[in-house]
């Protein structure tokens, strides 16, 4: 996307709201100070006066927050236009989906990745975006704040924490990212196989397939059960992190700021309260704006999970894209000028119930295939084929040659064959 374009623009205007929001949050945290003064002097007019200055600066932010939230929502639909629509293209592009699903497979579930780890994705990344857009300039603000208030102690003990929180959090969100993209490949399997059943549900019910699919089911769900239970074990060691890494920042801005009270520093100061309430809101700011990022740890190994998942594809997709000879539809003369009686070698097994797919029907010439209509009823068939010969779209190899075939109504039709025999097409 270039400048001009609608996301680019949204992403403009979500960075000022967030910008504003850190700002309100900023006086909103020095509204204690001035509490704890008034009250220290029982200034009752002060007093008031505070409660209106806070009471304007919550009106401000929940503006603020509800004017980005708008624009974040209004960001995440552009981006998921974006991204579904240019997969779509490409998905679609030369028979591609042909090319994927029922050949070569290169990528496994396109139809949940195109669909669940898009929405995933861009919702994962739409919300980590706006705390971290704002993130260099709220930890350059508070740093200053910080060494004026507390000398280099603070800050040196601030970025060291946070240091060792993220090689900490590295560590252990490594593994989990690889678990996470194992456990979407395999929900992806376990939704196809209900898809399919689904779709074929008559055919499997002339073939008994109960015991057959009950089996699928199980072995499919054991799957994800186990990689779920991976992921909870490893996630054990990461919750522990992460939770221990926001304890320990909401005491430490205290521990930094008794250094100079104990120190002596602050002695001779009148409103010790108040500077006491200011100076540490300044450091807890920035402990949590480091804390923040480390509790997207989570968020952050799904989004890699997600991404690599759409990549892939997206990879795929590229790698095809300017083959337009590489798929060959069918035509009259594909389907009158092969003698190939050979089955296609890649044909996929996983459709080999009973049935005749209509897509490979629809591409035979019309004049093949004869439909009951208003002037015609065929005798009373629901459908004739009169030498009927079906190619592969992509490899040109025969499927089906010279078959001729009347269906009448209410009847019900059972092919059989070995697998990959060409049942489905």
């Amino acid at each position: 996307c270039g400048i001009s374009s609608p996301a680019f623009l949204l992403l403009l205007l979500t960075i000022p709201a967030c910008v504003l929001e850190q700002v309100g949050y900023y006086y909103m945290g020095l509204i204690p100070s001035g509490f704890y003064k008034t009250l220290e002097d029982r200034d009752q007019e002060g007093f008031y006066h505070q409660v209106w200055v806070a009471c304007w600066w919550v009106l401000a932010v929940v503006l603020i927050k509800t004017c980005k939230s708008y624009a974040a929502g209004a960001l995440y639909i552009q981006w998921r236009w974006n991204l579904t629509s240019t997969l779509h293209d490409g998905y679609l592009k030369n028979k591609l989906y042909y090319d994927i699903n029922c050949l070569r497979r290169k990528v496994d579930n396109p139809d949940m990745r195109i669909t669940q780890d898009v929405e995933k994705l861009v919702d994962t990344l739409h919300s980590i975006i706006l705390q971290l857009v704002v993130f260099p300039g709220v930890v350059a603000y508070y740093t200053y704040k910080c060494w004026t208030t507390m000398g280099y102690l603070g800050p040196v003990c601030i970025y060291s924490y946070f240091l060792i929180s993220c090689v900490c959090n590295k560590l252990l969100m490594s593994p989990i990212v690889r678990e996470v993209f194992r456990l979407e490949r395999r929900e992806g399997h376990f939704r196809f196989i209900h898809v399919n059943l689904r779709s074929l549900a008559e055919s499997a019910a002339f073939s008994d397939a109960e015991r057959t699919e009950s089996s699928h089911f199980r072995d499919s769900l054991l799957l994800i059960l186990e990689s779920k239970q991976r992921i909870v074990n490893k996630q054990v060691f990461l919750n522990f992190a992460v939770n221990t890494c926001d304890y320990v920042g909401s005491i430490l801005s205290y521990l930094i700021l008794a250094v100079p009270i104990f120190g002596g520093v602050y002695d001779d100061v009148a409103h010790l309260g108040s500077i006491i309430s200011q100076n540490s809101f300044v450091a807890m700011y920035l402990v949590n704006s480091f804390s923040s990022v480390v509790d997207l740890s989570g968020s952050i190994a799904d989004l890699a999970a997600y991404t690599h998942r759409v990549g892939e594809l997206l990879e795929v997709i590229r790698s095809s894209g300017g083959s337009d000879d590489k798929l060959v539809s069918v035509s009259r003369e594909n389907i009158a000028g092969s003698d190939d009686e050979e089955d296609d070698e890649e044909d996929d097994d996983r459709f080999s119930s009973v049935g005749i797919r209509s897509d490979f029907i629809n591409t035979v010439p019309k004049k093949l295939i004869s439909t009951p209509s208003r002037e015609s009823t065929l005798d009373g068939k629901l459908l004739r084929l009169t030498d009927v010969t079906i190619h592969n779209p992509v490899t040109n190899k025969s499927l089906v040659k010279s078959l001729s075939l009347s269906v009448d109504r209410k009847t019900n039709i059972q092919i059989q064959g070995p697998p990959g025999s060409g049942k489905s097409s």
